[in-house]
């Protein structure tokens, strides 16, 4: 629920990124993003409370399933991982909300995002147990791992592609 202080209510805030002025939420259980002043007023960006779905559209009119990890460029762009509908959205910053034209099952449940400093972004598609690059025309580029469900584990290796993570769910670019 939107409101100043104890009043504001979230169900499994999973992500936050520091942007516009305040802090940017991923309110992942009411399937909402939500947006905290400095003041600690919250109120709703994007997203119906408590109704999972998936569209774009402007504020209300999207629809969000679990969404977790949040990063935010310069240009007051929030970029989501909303894990339960293997995407990555995009809430700019009129607060309408797009999908990333990626292929179909290219990413399994990802759970964290970050803006590099090319304005690509990197994610941790922890189901697949990748990191993985898209790329800003949308081709999306396997970075280390195996990009198998099957292929987990814990394996340092100089090539990417023999490398192994299981679940990846943290990202943070330096």
């Amino acid at each position: 629920r939107d409101g100043v202080g104890i009043l504001a209510r979230f169900a499994s805030p999973e992500g936050i990124a520091l942007a516009r002025g305040g802090l940017v939420v991923a309110d992942s259980a009411n399937h909402t993003i939500r947006f905290v002043t400095l003041t600690g007023t919250a109120s709703t960006l994007a997203g119906t409370p408590g109704t999972a779905g998936s569209a774009d559209g402007p504020g209300a009119a999207a629809a969000f399933s679990f969404p977790v990890g949040l990063a935010a460029d310069t240009n007051g762009n929030v970029f989501i991982a909303d894990s339960k509908n293997h995407a990555i959205r995009k809430l700019d910053s009129g607060d309408v909300v797009s999908t990333i034209p990626i292929a179909v099952g290219e990413l399994f449940e990802p759970s964290s995002v970050v803006v590099g400093d090319d304005n690509n972004l990197w994610v941790a598609d922890t189901r697949n147990h990748t990191v993985k690059l898209i790329a800003q025309d949308g081709t999306v580029l396997l970075r280390v791992g195996a990009n198998s469900r099957f292929d987990s584990g814990a394996q340092d290796s100089l090539y990417a592609a023999e490398a192994r993570f299981n679940r990846p769910s943290g990202l943070l670019w330096l």
